[in-house]
């Protein structure tokens, strides 16, 4: 079934959605907003040693809960799972704004992840109920516009924020937004019944969840805080194939499985979320080193390389929102196929940048990387939302949204591992042997405390300093490239992916 199950009024509908993509528009703002104001945050709540957590833990939290809302959705309704996400995703910011110690903000960080895994899969699932799937598409496409831009301002409006006035109210902002979404959720979307009286399936969540997180932690710190080649890793990876092992078998025992089986032998829904596994790898993997090369290759502020990778959040959301819209009548291929191919030549001209490279250059380039990445998010949720029965559209949604987030570290890592791979070579053959000794093989080498030694060494010029960042650039240069070439591999995927894009007349009758 893929018609709508809420029957209301345009203008109630129109409301709704206002209030949906204000609580999506926020989560996907709080998800980057410490990228700039961060070190601030870090150095007055004396946290520093725990940077690095203040984004690990809310993507954690996040991910983890995506496929629990999108189950428990289904059971309860959109609209009392939208409302608690929204309810502790306020607690957390205000809990955020207010915090005096680092483990304090890091909790309110995890309650801001929480509410954001439950708001996000909800306001996509409930496009399901809302429209019928001729309309889904442009609707989604609004979505992951909103989403675009919200996860691309972020950092600019963090920052700005940090430094006009305080970073506590880069949280404390949220309040009156979201007590704003609170209100239009809670009095316009209609009340709907139980779904399901069946047991949740607490063993499968379980499993799960426990799997979700080892992977997660498992690529976002191996190769930094142990080697990949590890024990911790070995053991690591056995625990991951145990567990969903035991979450296989726990699936195909329960009455009412959170994440039932048959969803992955759905060739519409498989396909998309292996589509957007691949397209966060690259989409997340790229979006972290092009600002990193801006910074410490081109110069540029952290302010200003957020401002000029805006570009690429503009490229999202444009071609989201003209796939979404046009897809009734061009159908998926053409986008499935003009995607990954914009996402190659970006890359390809990403891994051109260097020293010398123009501000122009950069934006655009990065530019044609969101268009491509841009073409492909909306109408895969839309396809897997259309190849979806109606009382499995959460979960559904959220198992596609699930790869997305898992994309995102597995990207970060990936491109981390590649970069710092190359880089090693990089520096060996550029600096002297007695100071390649003395000086990290990593990105770390453009740390400040690192480029004051490089100075010292080089009797207070810039020699050696230049010639470490020529090798940064050169590295990151060398995962673009790596990417463009994983972009036209997924174009082969195109070829084989089926979905419907409206409702067909068998659908309706059903």
């Amino acid at each position: 079934m893929t018609e709508p199950t809420v029957i209301i009024s345009n203008r109630s509908r129109a409301i709704i959605m206002v209030g949906l993509f204000l609580g999506m528009f926020i989560a996907s703002f709080n998800g980057t907003v410490v990228e700039v104001c961060g070190p601030i945050i870090a150095s007055e709540l004396n946290g520093g040693a725990l940077f690095a957590w203040m984004t690990v833990i809310y993507m954690l939290c996040e991910t983890i809960t995506i496929p629990i809302a999108g189950k428990l959705s289904d059971k309860y309704g959109r609209r009392p799972l939208f409302l608690i996400g929204c309810g502790i995703f306020l607690l957390g910011s205000l809990l955020a704004g207010l915090s005096n110690s680092i483990e304090l903000f890091l909790f309110s960080r995890a309650l801001q992840g929480f509410g954001g895994g439950i708001m996000i899969p909800v306001s996509t699932a409930a496009v399901g109920d809302l429209y019928d799937s001729h309309k889904r598409g442009k609707m989604l496409g609004m979505i992951n516009s909103l989403f675009a831009i919200g996860s691309g301002i972020g950092p600019i409006i963090g920052g700005y924020i940090a430094e006009v006035t305080s970073w506590h109210w880069a949280f404390f902002v949220n309040v009156p937004l979201f007590m704003m979404c609170f209100a239009i959720v809670a009095s316009r979307y209609p009340k709907t019944e139980r779904q399901s009286t069946e047991r949740m399936d607490y063993l499968g969540t379980a499993l799960i969840s426990a799997a979700i997180l080892i992977v997660l932690l498992l690529f976002q710190f191996a190769g930094s805080e142990f080697d990949w080649l590890s024990g911790q890793s070995m053991l690591m990876i056995i625990a991951v194939i145990v567990l969903l092992f035991g979450f296989v078998i726990a699936e195909k025992k329960a009455r009412d499985p959170l994440m039932p089986l048959h969803l992955f032998g759905n060739r519409t829904i498989a396909a998309s979320m292996l589509y957007l596994l691949v397209i966060g790898i690259i989409m997340f993997g790229s979006l972290a080193y092009i600002s990193f090369l801006g910074i410490k290759v081109l110069g540029f502020t952290p302010m200003e390389a957020g401002i000029f990778t805006l570009g690429m959040g503009l490229g999202m959301t444009l071609t989201s929102f003209l796939s979404g819209m046009l897809l009734e009548r061009t159908g998926y291929r053409i986008w499935l196929i003009m995607g990954p191919i914009l996402c190659c030549v970006g890359l390809l001209a990403m891994s051109r940048i260097t020293v010398d490279t123009t501000v122009l250059y950069y934006v655009v380039s990065s530019t044609v990387l969101g268009l491509g990445v841009g073409c492909v998010m909306s109408i895969l949720v839309t396809a897997a939302q259309n190849s979806a029965e109606q009382n499995e559209m959460g979960i559904t949604t959220s198992a596609v949204s699930m790869m997305r987030n898992i994309g995102s570290t597995v990207g970060t890592a990936v491109f981390a591992g590649i970069i710092n791979g190359r880089l090693s070579q990089e520096l060996a053959d550029a600096l002297p042997d007695d100071v390649y000794s003395q000086v990290p093989h990593d990105t770390g080498i453009l740390d400040d405390g690192v480029v004051s030694l490089l100075r010292d060494l080089a009797d207070g010029t810039d020699v050696l300093l230049d010639r470490c960042i020529s090798a940064v650039a050169n590295s990151i240069d060398y995962a673009f490239l790596v990417g463009g070439c994983i972009s036209i591999f997924v174009v082969l995927l195109a070829f084989f992916f089926r979905g419907r894009t409206r409702t067909t007349k068998k659908d309706r009758t059903s």
